[in-house]
């Protein structure tokens, strides 16, 4: 019977190196997973496969291309105040030219009135893009410093926003972003009663069906408590009436956490070439993770995924899900002998990975590029 060169977590929540006899990649995995090991990467047999395929060295490439993607796209600076004008001029462009048109004709008859109202006219939609631009970016700051774990930051500007900002749907946003650090220091029961509040009122609005199932998951997972995050995901599937959104969450925490067979069938009735651009990033992520369970060559995946998080990489909103995949991907290199692209992706993004990644990896990902070495913890 072959013996399998792995990598995982065991039941202690160790990282552990060792063989074990399996037929196939695919009974490794199974095997594994049922003694209690979680995070299983396969180093041995499936990688003779692989190399054998004459794929390599174009995946080889692939990954350096990513690399470059990625550490120039979280070098782009965000959104400012001239985009959001540069919007107002395309989407306000008719009320503007019979503004300009007002007040020219205004200045022509020589009427104070009109030329007057056709300025202030002109000039409205930007005095109230700025005013709203302002929340916009207190709010676009807060999600950047939760991205890097800044707690003080976070408290001052959610104060901020607190006082000006009535919508319910932003102070939801703030409270769990808060309690997934509340989940981390002082577990999953202090963060639940912090946001339990929240419920009734989410619950009232049918556009919100399955959302806080699917961020309390989240707050399983800051805590270590991976059953609870998938199942978690679940209810939020079934509660949102099983929206294929809620599915691909549901997906991806299989594929990290829970039962692969699960994730598949999960994914079976999604439609992938329909997704946008961001549910794509998700649906391709998960297809990676469970290919490298399975012994397979999920890198090809993992560069879709990536390629999709950094096209958005300006929003602060998703740099954990970008830094997550960057690391799944990172292990899926090491793996495939690509050792030091992966720890170029790791080392861009471990500045939002080291607050957002789930215990498991966090070791797999100091066992595998920083054994012997303290992981780099400054914002880059």
């Amino acid at each position: 019977m072959p013996r399998i060169l792995y990598r995982a977590i065991d039941p202690a929540g160790l990282p552990v190196e060792d063989v074990v006899d399996a037929v196939s990649a695919r009974e490794a995995v199974a095997m594994l997973g049922e003694r209690g090991f979680t995070c299983v990467q396969l180093l041995g047999a499936p990688l003779d496969a692989g190399l054998r395929d004459g794929a390599t060295p174009v995946l080889e490439g692939r990954a350096a291309d990513d690399v470059a993607r990625l550490q120039a796209a979280v070098r782009r600076p965000g959104y400012g105040l001239w985009s959001v004008w540069r919007q107002v001029l395309r989407g306000a462009r008719w009320w503007l030219a019979l503004a300009a048109l007002m007040a020219a004709y205004g200045l022509w008859v020589r009427s104070g009135f009109l030329a007057i109202l056709g300025i202030a006219m002109l000039g409205l939609p930007f005095v109230l893009s700025g005013l709203s631009y302002r929340h916009a970016a207190r709010y676009e700051a807060y999600l950047r410093a939760a991205a890097f774990g800044r707690r003080e930051e976070m408290a001052r500007l959610a104060q901020l926003l607190g006082r000006a900002v009535a919508d319910p749907a932003m102070r939801f946003d703030l409270a769990m972003r808060e309690a997934e650090f509340v989940a981390r220091e002082q577990g999953i029961e202090a963060a639940m009663a912090q946001v339990e509040p929240l419920r009734e009122a989410l619950d009232l609005d049918q556009r919100a069906s399955g959302l806080f199932s699917a961020r309390a998951a989240l707050l399983h997972l800051a805590a270590g408590d991976a059953a609870g995050f998938v199942q978690g995901m679940r209810d939020a599937w079934e509660e949102s009436g099983r929206d294929s959104s809620r599915a691909l969450d549901a997906a991806l925490a299989e594929a990290r956490c829970g039962n692969p067979d699960n994730a598949h069938a999960l994914l079976a009735d999604i439609d992938a070439a329909s997704l946008p651009v961001m549910a794509a990033s998700f649906h391709a992520w998960t297809r990676a993770l469970l290919q490298e369970q399975a012994g397979e060559d999920g890198r090809e995946a993992f560069s879709r995924a990536l390629g999709g998080f950094s096209e958005h990489a300006r929003l602060s909103a998703v740099w954990s899900a970008l830094a997550t995949c960057a690391c799944d991907y990172a292990l899926a290199l090491a793996r495939h002998g690509q050792p030091s692209q992966g720890s170029a992706l790791v080392d861009t993004v471990w500045p939002v990975a080291r607050v957002h990644l789930d215990g498991p990896t966090r070791h797999l990902i100091q066992h595998t590029f920083f054994a012997g070495q303290a992981p780099a913890a400054s914002e880059r």
